[in-house]
C-alpha cells in the first residue's frame, strides 16, 4: 500500500505516521525512506495543495 499510493501525498504520509503511531514503522525503513525522498524531491511541486496536517506530519517524519 505504502508503494503503490504515490499520487496522493497526504494519504502517503498519514499512512507513514500510522505506521509509526502503530510502532511497526520498523518492519518499512526501506519503504518508508524512498517515499519520503520522493515527496521531498517533489515538495515545491505538491506544497500548494498540501493541508497543514500533512504539512505538519511531513516536518515531524524528519
Amino acid at each position: 500500500m505504502l508503494i503503490v499510493s504515490t499520487k496522493d501525498v497526504a494519504k502517503n504520509i498519514g499512512f507513514m505516521d500510522l505506521l509509526c503511531r502503530l510502532g511497526v514503522s520498523y518492519r518499512f525503513e526501506t519503504e518508508i525512506e524512498i517515499q519520503l525522498k520522493n515527496i521531498f524531491c517533489d515538495l515545491p511541486r505538491q506544497s500548494d495543495n498540501d493541508d497543514l496536517y500533512t504539512a505538519s506530519t511531513l516536518f515531524r517524519e524528519l
